[in-house]
C-alpha cells in the first residue's frame, strides 16, 4: 500500500495500536494527524516516530466520542496538513437511494469499526437509523463490532506479527 500524498487522521493514535497504525501509515508515505484525549509524553513519542520517518505529523487533543470534537479533528487536520479525502459514497446518500428504491430493510456492517463504542453507537444507530426511517426504511440494524472475540484478537496478532519490520523502529 503506497500512501504518498495522502493524509491520515488516526484517532486514539497516541499509544498502543493507534500509535503503531500512525507509524505504519507514515512508513507507507502518508502525513499523519494523531488525535488523543491527552497530549502527554506518549503522544509526543508517537509524533516523533512519525517525524523520524520523514512525514509531517500534527497532534490534536480531542475526545472523538463527542461529535463537536470529531468535527474539530477534521478541521484541524485540514488546516495543518491539507484536505482529507473521504471514502465514498456517503452513508446518508446511500440510505436516501435505498429508501427511494423502496428498500424496507437495511443491515449496516461498519467494517471500519471493530469495537462498539460511543461514536459507532451514536452515529450509526441514532443518526443513520433516524435517516433510514425518514426515507421509508422501516428496519435499520447494525451488526455488532468484533470487540474482544478470540478469533478476531488472534487474527490481529497474526497480522501484527507478520509485518516485516513492524516492531523494529
Amino acid at each position: 500500500m503506497k500512501l504518498t500524498g495522502k493524509i491520515a487522521l488516526v484517532t486514539g493514535g497516541t499509544r498502543g495500536i493507534g500509535a503503531a497504525t500512525a507509524r505504519l501509515l507514515a512508513r507507507e508515505g502518508a502525513d499523519v494527524a494523531i488525535v488523543g484525549r491527552r497530549l502527554d509524553g506518549e503522544a509526543g513519542a508517537a509524533q516523533t516516530a512519525v517525524l523520524k520517518l520523514g512525514r509531517r505529523c500534527e497532534l490534536i487533543q480531542a475526545d472523538c466520542g463527542k461529535p463537536e470534537d470529531a468535527a474539530h479533528c477534521v478541521r484541524e487536520t485540514e488546516s495543518k496538513l491539507g484536505p482529507v479525502e473521504w471514502l465514498g459514497p456517503a452513508t446518508l446518500e446511500v440510505l436516501g437511494k435505498l429508501g427511494a428504491a423502496g428498500e424496507k430493510q437495511v443491515l449496516a456492517v461498519p467494517i471500519a469499526f471493530v469495537t462498539d463504542h460511543v461514536e459507532t453507537l451514536y452515529e450509526i444507530d441514532q443518526l443513520f437509523g433516524e435517516e433510514a426511517r425518514r426515507v421509508g426504511i422501516a428496519h435499520f440494524r447494525r451488526t455488532p463490532g468484533l470487540n474482544s472475540r478470540p478469533t478476531f484478537l488472534r487474527a490481529l496478532a497474526d497480522v501484527a506479527s507478520s509485518v516485516e519490520g513492524f516492531w523494529t523502529d
